[in-house]
């Protein structure tokens, strides 16, 4: 009996010990309330078509739990735990909470909550922060298409992301020469590697063969309004405003040591260039010991009651009065007028209708000349008139006419239209 009791004592004894300890220290850091502080520096980079979450690591924090929400922050896709994070910065790839499944293009959020202890129940709900992030996936393939702008057609071609276009046969096109493929009105370099789908526009230059505007289109605005041409003044008038309007670049002397070579170039032989009243042909080069720039209208023979009318720029450096001209018989021509016999210069027949068409121009172009009259720089107007029906325009007159409004932008109209003088001047 005395045994039992002892035993039952024992019991009770050990038993108030344990109530006596569960009432302690333990039983409080049971129920205690870890407050964490929240993730800061949270964001979402895209990095090798991943996208990697970054935050800095809480104190105290166990793990973290991450959800993922598309479309709006109600709209929950998964969510996942990080645990055993050690670094300063906490990095984790987002896409493996799709079990690798890759982003679609949209809005996306993600929450990251700080926990202090694997029981979730005791996560602190303030140790909080959701952000918003945009995904938007580039394809792996793009389409790189080529604007020929008249010539021959050029097919697309399908590139893979990070190569290369291969540069495709230049294209042709009638009276024209291939500049090259342009991308936003720079030269494209075909070592670029393709990023997106784009488009390579190709450059042209007239080889003056062939005017690079429609003609009729061109001289539209100088028609009366029953269609018809109108003749004498008005014809001038109208010629001048059209040829003024689209004298878009002024050419200076200097540049038409480079100019001339192409304007007056060889139809035979692109290397070469053919000399005023001579009809040489000679290898292009701007040595100017080679060959001189000819004012057909020559400088002295400008002056008037109000001044000289030009010396080396505006008409005196216009592509369409400037030729290439070989340095002797510049020199005697010197600045006589054009005419026969006496003290004038006589150019050879071939020459004569170039000389009055460059003459025309000069007085319908510029209203300087109106203080001026044909005596001024031929024995006659009527003269002129004569060498203009004569000396039919020639394929050369053709080609530079067609190359100078590549650079100038306006035309002689007394080479597309030689009819023109009779029909002012007459």
């Amino acid at each position: 009996m005395l045994f039992l009791v002892l035993i039952i004592a024992l019991g009770l004894f050990i038993s108030g010990c344990a109530e006596t300890t569960g009432g302690g220290d333990n039983g409080n850091d049971q129920n205690k309330s870890i407050r964490l502080e929240t993730p800061t520096n949270v964001s979402v980079k895209e990095e090798d078509e991943k996208f990697i979450l970054y935050f800095d690591a809480v104190e105290d924090a166990e793990k973290y739990q991450v959800s993922l929400y598309q479309t709006t922050d109600t709209n929950l896709v998964v969510q996942k735990y990080i645990e055993n994070a050690t670094d300063k910065v906490v990095r984790y790839d987002l896409s493996t909470m799709n079990g690798g499944n890759k982003f679609a293009n949209g809005i996306y959020y993600v929450n990251v909550k700080a926990i202090a202890s694997a029981d979730a129940n005791q996560l602190d709900s303030t140790a909080t922060k959701k952000i918003q992030f945009s995904v938007v996936i580039l394809p792996n393939e793009f389409v790189v298409s080529f604007e020929s702008n008249g010539g021959s057609v050029v097919l697309s071609q399908t590139v893979k992301k990070g190569e290369m276009v291969v540069k495709p046969t230049d294209p042709t096109k009638g009276g024209y020469k291939f500049l090259g493929w342009y991308f936003l009105d720079k030269p494209y370099d075909f070592n670029t590697l393709v990023t997106a789908n784009f488009t390579l526009v190709a450059k042209w230059e007239s080889d003056g063969s062939s005017p690079i505007t429609d003609l009729k289109a061109y001289y539209k605005s100088i028609l009366n309004s029953d269609g018809t041409i109108p003749t004498g003044s008005a014809l001038k008038s109208k010629l001048r405003t059209l040829t003024t309007s689209t004298h878009k670049k002024v050419t200076s002397y200097a540049e038409c040591k480079t100019y001339l070579q192409n304007a007056d170039q060889d139809p035979n032989n692109k290397n070469n260039m053919i000399l005023f009243y001579t009809g040489e042909s000679i290898k292009k080069t701007a040595n100017m010991n080679i060959w001189n720039r000819e004012h057909v209208w020559a400088q002295s023979l400008t002056r008037s009651g109000s001044g000289q009318w030009f010396g080396t720029s505006g008409a005196g450096a216009d592509l369409h009065h400037i030729r290439p001209c070989d340095p002797d018989v510049n020199g005697s021509r010197g600045n006589k007028k054009f005419g026969v016999g006496g003290s004038y210069y006589t150019p050879t027949d071939e020459y004569k209708g170039d000389v009055a068409r460059i003459i025309f121009y000069l007085m319908t172009r510029y209203p300087q000349s109106d203080n001026l009259s044909f005596t001024n720089i031929a024995q006659s107007k009527e003269l002129l008139l004569s060498w203009n029906r004569l000396d039919p325009v020639s394929k050369l007159e053709m080609n530079r006419n067609n190359y100078i409004e590549t650079i100038q932008g306006n035309r002689n109209p007394f080479i597309d239209y030689p009819e023109f003088a009779d029909m002012i001047w007459s």
